[in-house]
């Protein structure tokens, strides 16, 4: 397998050739979207490469980061990605089953790219259909773990497909987790909703709603897009 060039951020730069999920937008703007008051203890959960982890660095130098990921090949390029980083001192990474993890800290921030695909067609690469499925990590178990882990004024952000959103919303309110903020990402303007980014916390408020357009007509990046991920992207 062809080793792809690392890819490089502003501050950082990530080899991603053998993680099961290469480096894409839902991370990066998911990242460069979310918002915290107090991000002390930051825990990525599918880790992947380190992405969300070192964006988490970056964008809260005081915050202490955990990396989760199952997947061997993945957890083992984020350690050699950590040894390389700026932020190597407050990055850590830990392989293992994110439901079956047994951890008495609790995170101030829980940001998360997670599996979605609850159905489709197996691709010949099952570590990748494992990231982007939830065959190994259902939405209700992940909840419940990440509601374990947070702290009482703490937010959890994902990234989703628009019904993969809405039902996570829906078993959100079940384990007593509010919508705070809701953004709907479009390709271009006139084409469907195709993620949704959202934060979760214990305190229900009004929803704060956005729309963010990645990308013009002509193909480049959005001004939305562009102001957005300015600190990450080169």
């Amino acid at each position: 397998m062809a080793h792809q060039k690392p890819f490089q951020f502003k501050q950082f730069s990530l080899a991603h050739s053998r993680s099961a999920q290469k480096i894409g937008t839902d991370s990066v703007i998911l990242g460069s979207w979310l918002k915290a008051e107090k991000a002390d203890t930051i825990l990525d959960v599918g880790s992947g490469c380190g992405l969300l982890a070192f964006m988490m660095a970056q964008k809260f130098p005081q915050a202490q980061v955990l990396g989760i990921e199952q997947d061997l090949a993945s957890f083992e390029e984020s350690l050699e990605n950590c040894t390389s980083s700026p932020f190597k001192e407050r990055v850590n990474f830990i392989q293992s089953d994110f439901t079956q993890w047994s951890s008495n800290r609790h995170f101030d921030l829980i940001v998360s790219n997670p599996p979605y695909f609850e159905s489709g067609q197996n691709t010949n690469r099952p570590e990748r259909d494992n990231a982007r499925r939830q065959k190994s990590l259902s939405h209700t178990d992940l909840l419940k773990k990440m509601n374990q882990l947070l702290t009482g004024a703490g937010s959890i952000y994902l990234v989703l497909p628009p019904i993969e959103a809405s039902n996570f919303i829906d078993l959100a309110k079940l384990e007593g987790l509010y919508l705070s903020r809701f953004c709907e990402v479009k390709s271009k303007a006139d084409t469907p909703t195709k993620r949704c980014l959202f934060s979760l916390s214990r305190q229900a408020r009004q929803t704060q709603n956005e729309e963010l357009i990645l990308y013009l007509e002509d193909g480049s990046r959005h001004p939305q897009h562009a102001k957005l991920t300015q600190d990450f992207y080169l």
